[in-house]
């Protein structure tokens, strides 16, 4: 951290992860971290070196991804057997349970999938499913599709990855024979509105199982 504190000058994000090796689970914070100056000694300064790092976070409780397979009667898992089952990779979607759930459709063998926000492309149902795999975490509903012609889906959607926030999502998807060639993903990352937009705009009514579905509506796919 010391040896560090130009950082949170640069760039604020900061975030710690608590393991209890014995369980498997583990405690992520994450937030922002702020470097103050003050005089030595003060409040929060306890090494006396005149600068203290204040942070604002959220916890996000982790569960193991792997089931308890000890008993009541039985001993825990030991610290080591603890971090291996923490380590153990996490079995991998095959391609259609969340982006096929979402379009409604299957998908092709060489579908592509393109996230613009990040200059992203993955080619091959295959790959989908293993970055899919990397969010166990990740809940979601369909809000509406929409059917253009024979060959476009729109699909307006919501999902939370674990932390609380709704993101608000829009895909589209090109279609042969009936499958998913191409789609396109827009993610909506959660956002407050600044003070100079309240005066021009109104709340736009969300019902939680209306369109953009609350986190009673939405499941593991």
């Amino acid at each position: 951290m010391f040896n560090s504190l130009g950082n949170p000058a640069v760039d604020s994000a900061a975030a710690l992860l608590f393991a209890d090796f014995a369980t498997g689970h583990t405690v992520h914070l994450s937030g922002t971290a702020v470097l103050e100056w003050s005089p030595d000694g003060s409040g929060g300064d306890e090494g006396g070196t005149g600068r203290r790092v204040r942070s604002t976070s959220a916890a996000r409780p982790t569960a193991p991804a792997h089931h308890d397979t000890h008993t009541a009667s039985g001993p825990p898992p030991t610290a080591q057997e603890g971090l291996t089952a923490m380590n153990e990779p996490t079995p991998e979607s095959n391609g259609r349970t969340r982006l096929a759930y979402i379009l409604g459709v299957p998908l092709a063998p060489e579908v592509e999938r393109q996230w613009p926000q990040m200059g992203e492309v993955v080619r091959g149902s295959k790959l989908i499913g293993e970055v899919e795999g990397n969010f166990p975490e990740l809940t979601l509903e369909v809000g509406r599709r929409l059917r253009l012609d024979d060959d476009v889906i729109v699909v307006e959607w919501t999902c939370d990855y674990g932390d609380g926030r709704l993101y608000r999502n829009v895909t589209i998807a090109e279609l042969r024979d009936g499958r998913a060639v191409q789609v396109t993903d827009y993610w909506g990352e959660p956002t407050s509105t600044p003070p100079w937009r309240r005066p021009l705009t109104a709340r736009l009514d969300m019902p939680g199982d209306g369109i953009w579905k609350d986190h009673d509506h939405l499941g593991h796919h």
